[in-house]
């Protein structure tokens, strides 16, 4: 079980592509969003969603390298053999699936740090971790971070979460209600095969381990290759032995069977020959390998764009009470026609050589550059001077997270009505 706060879980979508190239779109897309140094080995855990049309809706975990042998290291220094290895996000998530199919957040109470993680039919969709400095947990806070995550998921995956469970690893008695958050606890004994269900709530990784995903198996491919080659020493040996005891018994027999033997090698080689040339066959040309890394550089540079989701809650956050949103557009900035030409590049500057992919690099980059400009309308009733307080306040709170620019203020006396219109700016780059 690897225990990370390093562990980040992420939804992608991707066109089907053979396993190597998907870890390079991988490691394009979810470096520039993961608090690791860009120059640590991360390893991914990619288990498919959905198939739709030219498109695969992934879960991915990652988490550096490191964590990981930090915990297989010392266990298969004492001679264990490690079959399986999972995040304990992945194995939490099981458990949850074991009790119930809605969508559930988990509340993983460790002493050092809270984890609310968000799952669904046992499989991890979004973890958020909050250190805490005093290792006492403030229910308080609890319950705000508890809104905060909901918040998230509705926006971010369009779910409602159903029930809401609570893990302590610290010895505690489990609350019934955190704020306005009803903690469910189902009967374990009725749905675990286990004779002290009980310990569910202190290491429900243990208990949903086992129901894990071998897509989530994150072992390292280095002990993987260590226990295939002990596997077929042992056989090799027990093979001579064997051999050994029968030549001595029985030599005539034996050299009677080496034309058999010749050919059966000979079979062998001749089929893994084939498998090689197979395998060098599906490797992509030149050409495709161009390409994509073209495609992968217009992901990454749509990768750092700013999320809508946060965007418009920021734009939320800064509304004052009684004003309502009544119009905002997003657009691109107008690009120079004599430059680049209109929109994105078009879908054939991916293909066709040296030429296509420079003429699609110069695109994109100017594209790109340009910031997102929201045109904003806001409407609030009431009195001059009180419309007047609201829609300053509301231009104070905008100049706080964007750029803002072309503010226009009206009050329409007929209907007691003020608006305010504005433009905000967003720059790449997270924003």
């Amino acid at each position: 079980m690897i225990h990370s706060e390093r562990i980040l879980i992420t939804t992608e979508s991707f066109p089907s592509l053979k396993p190597e190239m998907l870890n390079v779109q991988l490691d394009e897309r979810i470096r520039p969003l993961a608090p690791w140094p860009e120059d640590i080995p991360v390893h991914y855990c990619v288990h498919l969603i959905e198939r739709s049309g030219r498109f695969n809706s992934y879960i991915v975990i990652s988490l550096p390298e490191r964590d990981i042998q930090k915990t297989v290291k010392p266990i298969a220094e004492t001679g264990f053999r490690i079959q399986q290895c999972v995040p304990h996000v992945a194995a939490i998530a099981a458990f949850t699936g074991r009790l119930t199919d809605d969508p559930v957040l988990a509340c993983i109470f460790d002493g050092s740090y809270l984890e609310i993680l968000f799952a669904e039919k046992g499989l991890p969709y979004y973890s958020q971790i909050s250190p805490l400095d005093d290792e006492i947990l403030d229910f308080d806070l609890m319950g705000q971070a508890i809104f905060n995550v909901r918040q998230i998921i509705d926006s971010r995956f369009n779910k409602s979460v159903k029930k809401t469970l609570f893990f302590s690893k610290k010895e505690m008695a489990l609350p019934d209600s955190i704020g306005e958050e009803e903690i469910w606890r189902p009967d374990l004994a009725s749905l675990l095969e286990t004779d002290h269900p009980d310990i569910a709530w202190k290491f429900p990784e243990l208990l949903g381990a086992p129901y894990v995903s071998k897509d989530f198996d994150c072992l390292p491919s280095d002990f993987k290759t260590s226990y295939l080659i002990q596997d077929i020493n042992r056989v090799a040996a027990s093979l001579a032995f064997g051999g050994l005891v029968i030549l001595g018994a029985t030599g005539v027999y034996l050299s009677g069977q080496k034309a058999k033997v010749m050919a059966d090698y000979q079979q062998l080689n001749s089929m893994v020959n084939s498998r090689k040339e197979k395998v060098l066959a599906q490797l992509p040309d030149e050409q495709d390998v161009r390409n994509i890394a073209e495609v992968i550089r217009v992901i990454k540079a749509v990768s750092k764009e700013p999320p809508l989701d946060s965007l418009l809650y920021s734009i939320a956050l800064s509304v004052p009470e009684r004003v309502v949103i009544d119009e905002l557009k997003i657009n691109r900035a107008e690009t120079e026609q004599a430059e680049v030409g209109p929109g994105l590049p078009p879908p054939d500057a991916f293909t066709g050589g040296a030429q296509a992919v420079q003429h699609s690099e110069k695109n994109a980059d100017v594209f790109f550059d340009k910031p997102l400009v929201m045109t904003l309308k806001l409407v609030t009733k009431g009195e001059f001077q009180q419309v007047k307080t609201r829609l300053e306040k509301a231009v104070d709170l905008l100049a706080m997270r964007f750029n803002v620019g072309h503010i226009k203020m009206e009050y329409r006396e007929e209907i007691s009505q003020g608006e305010l219109a504005c433009q905000l700016e967003v720059y790449g780059d997270k924003g």
